[in-house]
């Protein structure tokens, strides 16, 4: 894992990459993703995902790695309850911040603006995931770390 100070008492959000590289033993981010979710738990760090990158890393893995539905829900799902990850919704108010979001960015990556406006909708401003560019015209809301 890439050398970084966490801050454990932070409320940090989890992209769907990592549950997908937490099921892929042959990916490179196997291991890391392991550790850092161990780290985690370990440190009681109030960890969040949302519905839709459940869904999102439910897709993945029934497209991409051909792994059946009901299993690969169930790999999500077991991720989620042994590493206390909690999953926050969207609000009335979230989809005001994704507008906002979509005007501070000039990528079209609409799915993630949604993720990131459910998370600052929820008071989590840190995020874990592999992708940060995909966030980077939302410095001054969210702050994102990749355990790379």
């Amino acid at each position: 894992m890439k050398s970084m100070t966490i801050n454990y008492a932070k409320k940090w959000g989890i992209d769907s990459n990592l549950l997908v590289y937490f099921l892929d033993a042959d990916s490179k981010f196997h291991q890391p993703t392991i550790t850092l979710f161990k780290d985690l738990l370990k440190h009681r760090t109030p960890t969040y995902t949302t519905q839709n990158n459940i869904i999102e890393a439910h897709r993945v893995l029934v497209s991409l790695y051909h792994i059946p539905q009901k299993i690969a829900l169930e790999n999500i799902v077991e991720i989620i309850n042994s590493f206390n990850i909690h999953i926050v919704t969207p609000s009335s108010l979230t989809l005001n911040i994704y507008s906002n979001f979509c005007q501070l960015s000039k990528k079209n990556d609409l799915f993630d603006f949604y993720f990131a406006s459910i998370l600052v909708d929820n008071n989590i401003h840190h995020l874990f995931t592999n992708n940060t560019k995909d966030f980077a015209g939302l410095k001054k809301h969210l702050i994102v770390h990749s355990p790379f």
